[in-house]
């Protein structure tokens, strides 16, 4: 649950909107098959609660998240890696990127996306336009479109340090299966939880099928 607002009243009373949010951990493979760890949006919920002057809550509220301020269902390296339809933790973002067809380390302008570190670690990442302007979600926050990579980098590190940028680019298009196994969800991904059907998905990746 993260806080989004809090105000305090002329009587002491705190109103505060929370956003509330379930995931489920799931993994997406690599053009080589390579499981990569993401997460899955279940469901999503605003919440507006009242507390006293000691912070005791008095009562609360839910509603739908309001699209246009939250975006819940995917983080940064899901808007570039997953079309803006998982969260992709920071830690999955290097083999993602070694096992998922990538050129790294290349010039800027050669560039389609973008991934920021600070002290050696990935901590944010953004999607290169053509006209040398970025894109780039940040998790609960909406995404943001044609910025800088200063502006892209969300003060989360230093731009200015070029061990701090790495500039990446997919050199093939992500694989295409034509199949039917398991169901598709609401932001379009196709979810398989039969073990047999996700060996047979598998199979089908990596053309051994």
């Amino acid at each position: 649950m993260q806080v989004s607002d809090v105000t305090r009243n002329a009587d002491g009373t705190q109103n505060a909107t929370f956003i509330s949010r379930t995931y489920e951990v799931v993994n997406i493979f690599a053009d080589n098959g390579t499981p990569i760890e993401a997460l899955r949006l279940v469901a999503a919920e605003q919440i507006e609660a009242t507390f006293d002057a000691e912070g005791n809550l008095i009562g609360s509220t839910s509603s739908a998240v309001n699209s246009e301020q939250c975006d819940c269902g995917a983080d940064c390296h899901g808007y570039i890696f997953t079309d803006n339809s998982l969260w992709i933790n920071d830690d999955q973002v290097e083999k993602l990127l070694e096992n998922d067809g990538y050129l790294r380390n290349l010039d800027e302008e050669d560039a389609s996306a973008v991934i920021f570190k600070k002290g050696g670690n990935v901590v944010h990442s953004g999607k290169r336009n053509a006209d040398g302007t970025y894109n780039n979600n940040a998790g609960i926050l909406t995404t943001e479109y044609n910025v800088t990579l200063e502006g892209a980098a969300r003060g989360l590190t230093d731009t200015r340090n070029r061990s701090n940028v790495e500039f990446v680019r997919k050199i093939s298009a992500n694989k295409a299966l034509n199949t039917t196994l398991g169901t598709v969800d609401s932001r379009g991904v196709r979810v398989i939880s039969d073990k047999k059907e996700i060996e047979q998905f598998l199979n089908q990746l990596t053309g051994n099928d």
